[in-house]
């Protein structure tokens, strides 16, 4: 978030990922993924650091793709 408001990022695209839907939706990241999608239906991992890993696993296919370039 910092990166974004600082405009610290000037030679990469900030991407913000979480568990919790509604801290993403006020990232200001121009890109944005919601880990774990089916596994937490957006509602955080509550600081349970099983769930948050099982959340990226989830997502690893497009934490890929947003990062590849």
């Amino acid at each position: 978030k910092h990166l974004v408001e600082y405009g610290v990022h000037q030679d990469v695209t900030p991407i913000a990922t979480n568990t919790d839907g509604q801290h993403l939706k006020n990232n200001p990241a121009p890109v944005k993924i919601l880990l774990g999608k089916e596994s937490t239906g957006g509602l955080g991992a509550g600081g349970v650091p099983d769930i948050g890993r099982k959340a990226a696993e989830e997502s690893a296919n497009e934490i890929r793709e947003a990062i590849k370039d």
